[in-house]
């Protein structure tokens, strides 16, 4: 019985050291492990990263952090930090809202760079963002009536009631055409122009749209300098923590971000 045990060392020494090798490369066990900030927020693996964490995790641009079990990122410089709701890494996009429920007043202090990593993404599932230009003029009108959504051609218009005060004035979301002979009242003053808004369909159709309470946004890896030498697959190895350019499907225990012949439309 001996002399079997002292046969067996040898193997018992190779799975032992399988162990800890995996252990070494599983990313439970490495410097940039997967996180959540409550147990039904969005994963936080690359291109996100947890503040604190070793820049190699992620990217500048995707840093978040855990506020009250919230996923926060900041979007830029002077847009303050917004919640995330969810994260697809498979379509690569994210989505963010206004926690008390104004998303149009935090987006007129939000300036995303033309070099940024993410952009704000159509949501083509909606009619009213199928058919909706992307950016829209801003207009103050001094007005008692309380308006609602025009969309008769060039004069389409879209009051955003969380900026508007009832009997007092009403803030309009209109197209950068309309002139102000399109608009419903003559008492209107622009106070923004390339206004990001995303809209909504209140009834399945897009006739009767309104300002959507989330913005989504896009991420697309072949814009990280890593990746942009890549002519085909670029991933994240959890094993190296490095971004990798690899053949097709080479290793499936990556992180696929994405490849130079994915399609995808941005808002301008």
């Amino acid at each position: 019985m001996a002399d079997f045990l002292v046969q067996q060392l040898p193997l018992l020494f190779l799975l032992i050291l399988g162990i800890i090798i995996a252990a070494e490369h599983h990313p439970d066990f490495d410097e940039c492990p997967i996180t959540k900030c409550s147990d039904d927020g969005p994963l936080i693996q690359f291109p996100f990263c947890q503040k604190n964490y070793p820049l190699h995790c992620g990217h500048p641009d995707f840093e978040v952090f855990c506020l009250n079990n919230i996923t926060m990122i900041q979007l830029s410089s002077s847009s303050g930090i917004f919640p995330i709701r969810t994260v697809d890494f498979e379509e690569q996009n994210f989505e963010v809202y206004d926690q008390d429920g104004c998303l149009p007043r935090r987006l007129l202090n939000l300036n995303i760079s033309s070099t940024s990593l993410f952009q704000p993404q159509k949501n083509y599932s909606d009619p009213c963002q199928r058919y909706s230009k992307s950016t829209f003029t801003l207009l103050n009108c001094s007005t008692e009536q309380n308006l609602s959504t025009s969309t008769d051609g060039q004069k389409s218009y879209y009051p955003i009631k969380c900026l508007s005060v009832p009997g007092h004035h009403q803030v309009l979301a209109a197209p950068e055409s309309t002139s102000m002979a399109d608009l419903p009242v003559t008492t209107c003053s622009t106070s923004l122009t390339g206004f990001y808004l995303p809209l909504r369909s209140v009834d399945g159709s897009s006739d009767h749209c309104e300002s959507d309470s989330s913005l989504f946004l896009a991420w697309y890896a072949h814009y990280f300098p890593a990746c942009q030498n890549c002519s085909e697959q670029c991933d994240f190895n959890y094993a190296s923590n490095q971004i990798e350019c690899s053949p097709y499907y080479q290793n499936p225990k990556v992180c696929r971000l994405a490849t130079m012949h994915d399609h995808s439309v941005l808002l301008g």
